[in-house]
């Protein structure tokens, strides 16, 4: 709906940078939704009914079709904040940056918040709570913003990541397979049988919270998932087990870390290796639909939030 409003007005040609308007999306869909005591916050909420499966319940199954007809009952998306007031603060947000011809979701978020000082229908506990979804510590569309990025840097500077990601997968199911069926792993330099690399396996399950008493039955379930997909004629990669996908990702995005913050970590940097990354990452990120100004932006944020943590 967004995208098209901003189509069809006087700012058609801007901008608008990745999560930018997922960000205005998910406040007001956020702003509509009842607790329940079947999840532990509204964000785990939003994500349940948007066909996201998080952390919090891959080991546990809710009945989303329950979750909605409770929602129903209490009359959920009967009230929050209505359309016209995202649509206004877009317009707001839209007019204020015609100087950089682009909105991100700072921006958004930034024009949400100061919507709220003139909103006079609004009592002080309704814009607390709003406010509290919007730019909270935790839960909010902030942290979701903020979780984000990351992500979108890290992945920016992972240079060739769908070959290391293979490569880390080939290496993780080559040692499932040999522990999954007791055996030896045969180096192909050396010709020496080994182990399986327990350190390898353990550092990847552990990314998604596999405890140690659980690893066989985690290893088991992916080598079975895998003899099924391979006995139906198709090729099993590491995006067609989500948990798997999960950890290797996070595996990769934990080792690179210290590249992003050492690259991003003083702006002023002007050693070459440093600039280099930093230049390489800003190329991708405008390959990934992102414009040479607010890649710049995630990248300033992105740095702001590591050296924070």
């Amino acid at each position: 709906i967004y995208e098209k409003m901003i189509a069809e007005s006087d700012f058609k040609n801007f901008h608008i940078a990745p999560f930018a308007l997922k960000a205005a999306a998910q406040f007001a869909v956020l702003s509509r939704l009842k607790k329940s005591s079947k999840v532990s916050n509204l964000v785990e909420k939003m994500k349940l009914y948007n066909g996201e499966v998080s952390k919090e319940f891959k080991k546990t199954d809710i009945d989303v079709k329950a979750l909605r007809e409770e929602g129903r009952r209490l009359g959920e998306g009967m009230t929050g904040i209505s359309p016209r007031f995202i649509i206004d603060a877009l317009d707001v947000g839209l007019g204020s940056k015609t100087d950089k011809n682009c909105i991100n979701p700072i921006d958004v978020i930034r024009c949400l918040r100061n919507k709220f000082a003139h909103q006079m229908s609004l009592d002080e506990d309704e814009v607390k709570s709003f406010m509290n979804l919007l730019i909270g510590d935790k839960d909010s569309i902030t942290t979701e913003f903020k979780e984000w990025a990351k992500k979108e840097v890290n992945m920016a500077f992972l240079h060739a990541y769908d070959e290391q990601a293979n490569e880390l997968f080939n290496r993780y199911m080559i040692n499932v397979k040999a522990y999954c069926k007791n055996d030896k792993i045969m180096d192909s330099i050396t010709g020496e049988y080994s182990s399986p690399d327990e350190k390898l396996m353990r550092s990847i399950e552990e990314k998604i919270g596999v405890p140690e008493n659980s690893k066989k039955e985690f290893r088991n379930q992916i080598f079975v998932y895998k003899s099924d997909v391979q006995e139906r004629g198709k090729e099993f990669t590491y995006m067609d087990y989500d948990p798997l996908r999960d950890a290797i990702q996070k595996k990769l995005m934990g080792d690179l870390r210290n590249v992003v913050s050492l690259s991003l970590a003083d702006p002023t940097k002007t050693d070459k290796k440093s600039k280099r990354s930093r230049n390489r990452a800003l190329k991708r990120l405008i390959e990934r639909g992102h414009c040479e100004h607010c890649a710049n932006v995630l990248l300033k944020v992105v740095g702001e939030i590591l050296r924070r943590e």
